[in-house]
Formats: structure tokens, sequence, C-alpha cells
């Protein structure tokens, strides 16, 4: 079952080498002759993060300890889901140069951009840590173990989302502009800028709960600040992934030959 797509992960596993080089020349190149790199980012973001967690924990009365660590742990998760699911988009036909021309993996370069994601994440990490440090906030403690569950949840996420729509934009090109346009729009019906309490019971019930990205960053951004995330958020990511992974095989089995002449 799933043979040819299993065997294509596999494959794209023996080349690891190569995803993880193709991305940190990615990441290179993006910042090529300054001095910083991506900090930049990095910096401009923090600045941003701090200065909106004053203005709108004034508005919305909420203590800046509580609404800080929320927006920034929120916002730094968020800009990696999105750059997986609207970059996922184009992952086959952005390179499409390199499957005319070597024969490789089409999981290589999924495996690749989630690699790009990582390191930008990673560049962002430190705000949580600075901000979580100013704040006197006890994040070190043994919630941070629920991270050995969300980081492999967040990986085959990543990896199932960036084959099926990387498949189906490859197919269907307007897929790519419709999900950049769904991504633009769901930060604000997300609790990221604002806390899922701020909902109400009806709020959180038919427009917080079935949000599966209020879930996943709920599974990584409460270790992070301190917490442990609720269990109906464990156990709906849990699903989800499993569920997700099996139709990203499905359709990496099925489509694999024809992917080469949609692109």
């Amino acid at each position: 079952m799933f043979k040819i797509a299993i065997q294509d992960l596999i494959s794209a596993f023996k080349m690891n080498e190569l995803s993880l080089s193709l991305a940190w020349t990615e990441v290179r190149l993006k910042y090529t002759r300054t001095k910083i790199g991506p900090f930049w980012e990095t910096i401009s973001l923090a600045i941003l993060l701090f200065t909106l967690s004053i203005l709108w924990s004034k508005l919305w009365k909420i203590e800046l300890s509580d609404y800080l660590p929320h927006l920034v742990s929120g916002m730094i998760i968020w800009r990696f889901m999105s750059l997986i699911i609207a970059d996922g988009c184009l992952v086959f036909t952005r390179h499409d140069y390199i499957f005319r021309s070597v024969p490789m993996p089409f999981s290589t370069l999924v495996i690749k951009h989630i690699y790009a994601g990582i390191f930008l994440f990673l560049h962002h990490l430190p705000i949580i840590i600075l901000f979580n440090l100013f704040l006197k906030i006890d994040f070190i403690s043994t919630n941070l173990f629920y991270l050995f569950y969300s980081i492999p949840i967040f990986l085959i996420t990543s990896y199932s989302t960036i084959i099926i729509l990387a498949i189906t934009s490859t197919r269907f090109r307007d897929i790519h502009s419709l999900t950049a346009s769904f991504i633009s729009v769901l930060v604000f019906f997300t609790p990221i800028f604002w806390t899922a309490n701020q909902m109400g019971e009806v709020g959180r019930k038919y427009f917080v709960n079935p949000n599966i990205i209020y879930h996943y960053i709920e599974i990584l951004r409460q270790p992070l600040i301190g917490h442990s995330p609720n269990f109906f958020s464990l156990v709906f990511t849990f699903i989800f992934t499993i569920l997700i992974f099996i139709l990203s095989m499905y359709l990496l089995n099925k489509y694999k030959r024809r992917i080469i002449f949609w692109i």
C-alpha cells in the first residue's frame, strides 16, 4: 500500500544532506551581502511585536506579561506555518528545471522547504526566549517535554501539507493564489493577535475549536511560554496528523508519475 510514495520518501531521506544543503544555500542567497543576514528580519519582527503588545494590551486591558508571550510565540509559529503552506504550493513548479534535469525524489525538495522554514524559525526563536526572560516567565519546566510530541507532529504535518498543496497546485495553478488569499485572512481568525478567552464560550465553540491551525499553534506555543497544551489540542492534532499523512501518501502514490508532465 502506497509503495511508490513510501519509496519516494525513503529515497529522499537517503539524500537528506542534499536537502539540508539546498535549504541552507537558499537562506544564504536570500540575505547575500548583508552583515547579519536573516537577523535583520528577527530584529524588525521583535520591534513590531513589542510595540503591538504594548498597544493592544492597553486597548484590550490585558496584562502585558500575559499578552506579550502569547502574541510573540504565536506570531513566530504562524510565520513558520504560513511559509510552509503558501510557498509549499510552489515547491514543484519553482524547481521544475531540477526535476527535468536530474532524477530526484519529489520529497527531497519538500524536505528542503521544511528545513528552510526551520532555519527561519530558529532565527526567530531567541525573541521568545528573550521576552520570557524579560518578563521573568518560568518557561524552563517539565512542560518543555511536550515539545517531544509537538515537534514531530509539526514536521509530519508540514511534509504532508506541502505534498498535498504542491501536487494540487502543479495540476491546478489557481490553488496557489487561492491558498495565499486564504492564509492572509486566516491569521485574523486564529488566536494570535487575540486570545481564545476573548471570544467567549460561543466563540470558542464555533470559531476557535474547529480551527486546526489554532491547535497546532497551541501545542508548540504553550510549552515555549511555560504552560501545558490542553488535552483536546493534543488529541485533535494527533488524529489530524495521521489523516493528512495518509492523504498525502495516497496523492503522491497515485500521481507521482504524472507530476513531471504537469510541471
